[in-house]
């Protein structure tokens, strides 16, 4: 591998000699730089060389440290990142326009699929890169052995609904490069080497969970159109928390994030398992990292702070009204069975109707009410069970927790509680299960927590540790802290949530335990003392 200058420097002083050198050798030289330096290419060679600098005119725009920056990322690091780049930061002119057609230059065999939400974005990226090769004669002059100098009519397939072919010495049945819709194109049949997701996830595809979950299964199939060795790089902008990027992420891919300003790094938090921000910080402090500080504060103001937190920030949280903050949480520190001796129980149930891989999860939650008037979390059933299987669970919980009441969602088209009624007649166990509903919706009925939460009245164990129904070893705790609790309100699920919405039931009793109350407390002695002491007069060790 050829070494490539390390600063702009290294390029002012590389121009001007090369624009001293004799015809045949400055070509030699440039088709040898426009293959090895995705830089080198996208500066002097691809007609993006006459981009200026749109704050300062007088300048190149690839003159900035930035790009060079980003540029030499994705050359050498890439395959399997996803990039997630502020809002027309250059991530698509570098990552799937100009580094597709450096990979093309240098293996013209290679055959490159762009997957888009739809085939129609996916099109305009092929689009520009067909124009290019078409139409840029300095391109086509330095690698002649690749590109057509008439391609309408010289190639065996030059279109934009197709693909296009240049110049190969394989005889493939994939074009050179094809666009994709994830959400309107089968893949069936194609074999492609190097997958490039740009723009997989827009404005179109996060509406809903259905819409995000549909995106996301298309996306796996897509995975089938590679084959050994092949490789998938991904560049977008996030758009809603739980979009189809963050399963992304979650799958493996690395995330690799670039906003417009700088990210402390100090002051954020990331999630260790998939890179994903649970809370992003920047610093403002140097301006942006492409655009002046100015431009950038305008445009904020302009498009408001959810939007251009999102766009700009790579902050999927930024600038929405999140019900509940990671400062609230508390821990208890202890084995929850050392709390029941000093609580009183409940369970709160929210049922799912299906056992689906993307529907929603049947969600127990067992709390323990304390004489402090605070809640504590026991124990806990997040996953997708059929009817027969949440109702062992929850057989299960009330035999190892005692509750005072079992709080069950109800609706119309389950058949829950009559199925529960009927076991415990079967099994001669019945406990006490209080159907609970009402009008208001998810999210009104979860934002009742929040006044818990802020005042420090709920208590979290450090672990819940539990096999779901996909034999996975899951905490439940840690799961439901970053799915649901830090992304609420535009978190894809929320059944932990709204199955501990119905311990806020404004119109129902809690079973809070008295001072006095000792029925349930081991310490003996204490309840026997409390009996001597109300005996009749004459009767205790004071009358002896």
């Amino acid at each position: 591998m050829m070494n490539l200058p390390v600063s702009l420097g290294f390029y002012k002083s590389l121009e001007a000699r090369m624009a001293k050198l004799p015809e045949r050798e400055w070509m030699h030289t440039a088709r040898l730089l426009a293959s090895e330096d995705l830089y080198f290419l996208l500066r002097y060679i691809l007609s993006t060389r006459s981009w200026v600098n749109p704050e300062d005119p007088t300048k190149s725009f690839w003159d900035h440290p930035w790009l060079l920056d980003r540029c030499r990322e994705v050359q050498f690091d890439s395959d399997r990142v996803l990039d997630i780049w502020a809002r027309f930061h250059c991530k698509s002119t570098i990552k799937t326009f100009a580094e597709s057609i450096r990979r093309i230059l240098k293996n013209p065999n290679l055959t490159v699929g762009i997957f888009s939400v739809t085939k129609s974005v996916a099109d305009e990226f092929v689009g520009q890169i067909k124009f290019e090769l078409e139409s840029n004669e300095l391109l086509r002059g330095l690698f002649p052995d690749v590109l057509y100098w008439e391609p309408q009519k010289e190639s065996q397939r030059w279109t934009l609904e197709k693909g296009f072919v240049v110049k190969r010495n394989m005889n493939l049945k994939d074009a050179t490069v094809r666009g994709f819709g994830l959400l309107d194109t089968s893949f069936t049949g194609h074999r492609i080497a190097y997958a490039v997701y740009d723009d997989a996830v827009n404005e179109s595809n996060v509406t809903t969970p259905d819409m995000v979950d549909k995106t996301t299964k298309k996306w796996e199939l897509s995975l089938a159109t590679g084959m050994p060795g092949s490789t998938e790089s991904y560049i977008g902008t996030f758009y809603a928390h739980g979009d189809t990027y963050h399963d992304i992420a979650g799958r493996g891919i690395r995330l690799r994030l670039h906003p417009c300003f700088e990210i402390d790094y100090k002051k954020s938090t990331f999630d260790p398992d998939t890179g994903l921000p649970l809370k992003l910080v920047h610093d403002r402090s140097k301006g942006g990292v492409l655009f002046s500080q100015e431009y950038l504060e305008a445009l904020e103001k302009t498009m408001g702070t959810g939007t251009f937190g999102i766009q700009l920030l790579c902050d999927s949280n930024a600038g929405v009204a999140t019900g509940f903050k990671l400062e609230w949480l508390k821990y208890y520190g202890q084995d929850p069975y050392d709390l029941r001796p000093h609580v009183n129980t409940i369970i709160t149930v929210d049922p799912a109707g299906e056992k689906k891989k993307h529907s929603s999860s049947t969600a127990m939650w067992v709390w323990g009410l304390g004489k402090d008037k605070n809640y504590y979390i026991l124990d806990g059933v997040v996953d997708k069970l059929n009817l027969a299987e949440r109702t062992d669970k929850l057989f299960e919980l009330v035999e190892r927790w005692e509750p005072d009441d079992v709080r069950y969602e109800k609706y119309s088209f389950q058949g829950d509680i009559e199925h529960i009624r009927y076991v415990q007649d079967r099994r001669n166990f019945r406990f006490n299960v209080t159907e609970v509903g009402g009008s208001l919706s998810k999210d009104d009925r979860i934002e009742r927590l929040i006044p818990l939460f802020s005042s420090g009245r709920v208590y979290l164990p450090e672990h819940i540790f539990y096999y779901n129904s996909e034999a996975q070893h899951v905490d439940l705790i840690d799961q439901w802290v970053k799915s649901e609790y830090l992304t609420f309100p535009n978190t894809q699920h929320k059944d932990g949530l709204d199955s501990m919405s119905r311990i806020a039931e404004p119109d129902m009793q809690m079973p809070w335990p008295r001072r006095t109350d000792y029925g349930k407390r081991s310490d003996a002695w204490r309840r026997e003392l409390h009996k001597n002491s109300t005996a009749a007069p004459g009767t205790t060790w004071m009358s002896q």
